[in-house]
């Protein structure tokens, strides 16, 4: 059988593929500063979407696709707990689901962005999702986006700063930074 070597970085028709191989990585590295308006709201409806997407097309539906993210910024409340995420995966022409899923009236974090509760100003804070596994479940294309909340989407609100500080200027001693999310997808 053929080896072939997608545009998109699949490759197909190795008849010896073994469990744990990997098959392709995707990326986004986010190097843009921007501003997350987080607002509450019902049902899980505060969460939002973050520039921090990779969509990755599975040559098997039984394949693992592994999630590695990591942010840096700083939100704009003193207690950097109060800015989390969750994970949406959203299958081309087909259904949208979340990670963690919602289990009664349990509020679903994936991640808290930081743990400093210095000033809101000019302590920014760095978090990272190592290989969170997902079984692919389809060949179509998936997008996997890091969205962000603030006191889990379900009260106040507030403003996280991706890749800046809260207190950010264009002057010397101003950090900027990257941020980045990967799909791995390694043969079950």
């Amino acid at each position: 059988m053929a080896i072939t070597f997608h545009p998109d970085g699949r490759v197909t028709g190795n008849k010896f593929q073994q469990s744990g191989m990997v098959l392709q990585v995707q990326k986004t590295l986010v190097t843009a500063q921007s501003q997350l308006t987080l607002t509450s709201g019902s049902g899980l409806s505060g969460s939002h979407d973050s520039p921090l997407a990779v969509s990755i097309t599975p040559s098997s539906a039984s394949n693992i696709i592994y999630i590695n993210a990591f942010a840096f910024g700083e939100g704009n409340a003193q207690s950097q707990a109060r800015f989390s995420t969750r994970l949406k995966k959203v299958i081309s022409g087909g259904s949208t689901s979340y990670f963690p899923e919602a289990i009664g009236n349990r509020n679903p974090i994936f991640s808290k962005t930081g743990t400093s509760n210095e000033n809101a100003s000019n302590s920014p804070d760095s978090f990272g999702i190592p290989n969170f596994p997902d079984t692919a479940g389809t060949t179509s294309a998936i997008t996997y986006t890091l969205q962000f909340m603030y006191d889990g989407g379900l009260s106040s609100s507030g403003t996280y700063y991706l890749n800046s500080i809260v207190a950010d200027q264009n002057n010397t001693g101003y950090p900027n930074f990257y941020s980045w999310i990967t799909a791995t997808e390694v043969v079950a």
